[in-house]
């Protein structure tokens, strides 16, 4: 018993020290390796923070339950996956836990139970970087490349903010629709941003991106504004599993089973709603031009929002999708009837036979929409900005949707960070 209240302690005390004793273990690991100085460039502190945030997070679960759950396990498992990219090798996560055990003891106030707490974070740190390690280790021997190179072969300027990029891979990245890929592209030297595919993954390695001026963005400025076909992209592990919704359906629906006490019917397939906030289509749109291809195609009713008719940047292929699909309905929401000047609606926010775009949020209209308990029987897919995907969630659930069926990717990592107290970079 007194061990589990000190181990606790210990993580306790790490989690609460961790925004500040991240950055000074990490400047330690610079100084003492010289190789690392130029291996993260511009993504030290997103990495960093990211890092700890998981890091601390998991240590505090394994001393509150006395193991890592398989959650946390798949996290930390991931995080070695992710840094592949940036050229980590598994035998310097046991360098940077010296560095992180040495900057907790100088922090602990002095006292007859410091040094205990230090040997006790010892024990659960070590365990959490040798299943690091371990990871990082099997993904070497079993991924394939840590990296992948492609060239941008078109770009396609959709509105003032947002662009429209393809990209060819010679050796196509092994993803899912829904996954999110990190990239690296020579216009934000060092700087990685994960985007996903709007298209599903094909042999010919085709990939298409929506790229988002994020205010303040580091990266995402420069891909809109100056992306050019030639250009060389970097891709890293892509991740999420937003896709594994659509596993259920991809089998074909059994139009006779067979009757008797021993053979239950079939449950009912649950129609997808789908909502996406702006670029937040990408993995949407992949996600249904894959299931066009399955036996018996679920029902989907896709809510595109975006804040003006002008940001509806791909409805003109949305509602192609729709109009030769069957099995899907587009509708379209806006915030404001009323384009700001210089961003009239574009050839590609326009549609002839698209209905007029519903008056609100996405997920006000989606509420409206299915009133009298209908969102109970939908499993219900978000896609957007960290804020939005959180707001979208609390709307539903106020409106009857059943949380075990909405479905989306962790929220923002740079969310998290920034929500435990660590300073976040774009």
């Amino acid at each position: 018993m007194e061990r589990t209240r000190r181990l606790m302690r210990a993580a306790a005390a790490f989690g609460r020290q961790a925004p500040t004793i991240g950055p000074e273990a990490f400047r330690r690991l610079l100084d003492a390796e010289p190789r690392f100085r130029h291996m993260f460039g511009g993504s030290k502190t997103a990495l960093r923070d990211q890092f700890m945030s998981a890091l601390s997070t998991a240590l505090v679960t394994r001393a509150d339950v006395g193991r890592f759950p398989a959650a946390t396990i798949r996290r930390l498992e991931q995080l070695a996956r992710e840094n592949r990219k940036f050229g980590v090798a598994p035998r310097d996560y046991a360098t940077l836990a010296e560095h992180l055990l040495d900057v907790f003891g100088e922090r602990l106030p002095a006292g007859p139970d410091s040094g205990a707490q230090v040997d006790a974070l010892r024990e659960i740190l070590d365990e959490a970087m040798s299943l690091i390690a371990a990871a990082a280790v099997e993904a070497d021997r079993t991924d394939g490349p840590a990296t992948y190179v492609g060239r941008v072969l078109e770009v396609q300027r959709r509105t003032r903010d947002i662009a429209i990029i393809r990209v060819h891979c010679p050796e196509p990245i092994p993803f899912t629709v829904g996954q999110h890929i990190p990239i690296r592209s020579p216009l934000a030297p060092g700087i990685w941003r994960d985007y996903s595919p709007a298209v599903p993954p094909n042999p010919e390695g085709l990939l298409e991106f929506h790229v988002r001026i994020v205010d303040g963005g580091k990266q995402s400025r420069p891909l809109v504004v100056a992306s050019r076909p030639g250009d060389e992209w970097v891709f890293g592990t892509p991740r999420g599993d937003l896709g594994r919704v659509l596993d259920e359906y991809r089998g074909p629906l059994d139009d006779d089973p067979p009757q008797g006490r021993h053979h239950l019917p079939e449950p009912e397939r649950r129609e997808l709603l789908m909502i996406a906030g702006g670029t937040g289509l990408a993995p949407l749109r992949a996600m249904i031009m894959e299931s066009a291809d399955f036996p018996s195609p679920p029902p989907i009713h896709l809510i595109y929002g975006a804040r003006t008719p002008g940001e509806l940047y791909d409805l003109r292929t949305v509602w192609e999708l729709a109009r030769n699909l069957p099995n899907l309905t587009v509708t379209t929401a806006v915030e404001k009837r009323n384009d700001a000047p210089l961003t009239d609606p574009g050839p590609f926010s326009f549609h002839p036979n698209a209905p007029l775009p519903r008056l609100g949020v996405a997920a006000d209209v989606a509420a409206r929409m299915h009133r009298g308990g209908e969102l109970a029987g939908k499993t219900v897919l978000i896609a957007g900005r960290g804020e939005m995907i959180k707001a979208t969630r609390q709307r539903l659930v106020a409106a009857g949707a059943d949380p075990r069926f909405i479905h989306h990717d962790p929220v923002a990592e740079t969310t998290v960070a920034r929500e435990a107290g660590f300073p976040v970079l774009d």
